[in-house]
């Protein structure tokens, strides 16, 4: 970052800040002199890139939305599928569809392909008088399977169930 511009800094783009400097003024109140540091000593990194945010190590990087969802942490699908197979909402909302095989058993396809199964997949069940749990059964890049069960062992449907998505693209 050694040959930065203030321009470079894309928060200060139309602030008022010379584009061609490689210092950025700085006032302090305490004294009637303007004080001068360089970019370098902001102690910020440019722009995050896809491998930085996979790494998600960077404490300077600046995050754009664009970059955002390659961070290990964020989800990168989800919905709420009530049976047998309506999605109500989802994110990604092109390429999401859901089966019912049998009772109590949903293939989703999430709409996104991740770069392996090895992914996570979190479900929440909806308001049900029974206490249900669920597994997930199988898992590619692209679709998982959960069973739902009630507390005796019986595959059963829920009344809905939401689904969230996390690993790498």
């Amino acid at each position: 970052m050694a040959n930065a511009k203030i321009s470079d800094l894309s928060a200060l783009a139309g602030s008022g800040v010379d584009p061609a400097a490689d210092v950025l003024p700085i006032v302090d109140t305490s004294v009637t002199t303007t004080k001068k540091i360089l970019v370098e000593e902001l102690g910020i990194a440019l722009n995050a890139t896809q491998a930085g945010q996979e790494a998600g190590t960077s404490t300077k990087t600046l995050v754009s939305p664009a970059v955002q969802k390659y961070h290990p942490s964020a989800v990168k699908a989800w919905g709420l599928l009530t049976p047998a197979t309506t999605i109500t909402v989802s994110y990604p909302s092109a390429g999401v569809s859901a089966t019912n095989p049998s009772s109590g058993t949903y293939v989703v396809t999430h709409g996104v392909t991740f770069s392996s199964a090895n992914y996570a997949v979190l479900i929440s069940i909806g308001y049900t008088l029974a206490n249900l749990i669920y597994a997930i059964t199988a898992r590619d890049a692209t679709t998982f399977t959960v069973q739902i069960r009630d507390n005796v062992g019986n595959l059963t449907a829920p009344t809905s169930f939401s689904y969230s998505c996390m690993g790498d693209l």
